[in-house]
Formats: structure tokens, C-alpha cells, sequence
């Protein structure tokens, strides 16, 4: 819980969550080529929220935030990768259990 005393702690997690926020409205205007964008507004405002917090919260518990990124070597690499997908997993799961993935692009998810 010591790292949550730090201002740098808190610098990065509001750099994650504005990364998050831009790729995830990256990859609906990728996925929808920007034209049906409108269409899909709703769904990308409601399920954004949910989104940032599965993925900062699996960062948080895959030891992202621990250590320097002066040094990061293959197990922080291993770490990266494994909050991703752990963040990804757990916002299917959400995905499923609220909008029981039906109108959901697998593309954004991808």
C-alpha cells in the first residue's frame, strides 16, 4: 500500500487511464472507420467506465506499478502481458454477464 503514497504512483495511473480511454475510442473509430462512429457513441460511453477500472485494477494486481521502468527487463515484460490479458479476459467476462456480448465489435476487443 506504499504505493499508493507516491505522486509518481498517481501521475501514471492518470497517464493509463487517458492511454486507455484513446485506445479504446482508437479502436472503435478503426473498427467502424470513423463513419458509424455516431451509432455506437452510446455503447462506447457506457462501457468505457468499466473498461479503465477492469484494466487499471489488473495492472495494479500483475505488479505494474511496482519498481522502475529504467530497468524493466522480461519479468516486467511478462507482467505487462499478463495484466493486459487478464484486463481483457475481465472485460469480456463483463461484457458477457451485461450485454451477454451481443452487438459487441471482437475487433475492439482484439
Amino acid at each position: 500500500m506504499n504505493i499508493l503514497k507516491g505522486k509518481n504512483f498517481w501521475i501514471i495511473l492518470f497517464f493509463d487511464t487517458i492511454i486507455l480511454a484513446l485506445c479504446y475510442g482508437g479502436a472503435f473509430w478503426l473498427r467502424f472507420e470513423g463513419g458509424e462512429l455516431n451509432a455506437h457513441r452510446s455503447f462506447l460511453l457506457h462501457t468505457l467506465p468499466p473498461l479503465v477500472l477492469l484494466k487499471l485494477f489488473s495492472f495494479f494486481i500483475s505488479d505494474m506499478y511496482r519498481g522502475m521502468w529504467r530497468y524493466a527487463g522480461i519479468r516486467d515484460l511478462l507482467n505487462v502481458v499478463k495484466g493486459s490479458v487478464l484486463g481483457t479476459l475481465l472485460f469480456v467476462i463483463y461484457l458477457t454477464m451485461v450485454y451477454h456480448f451481443s452487438g459487441v465489435s471482437r475487433a475492439i476487443i482484439i
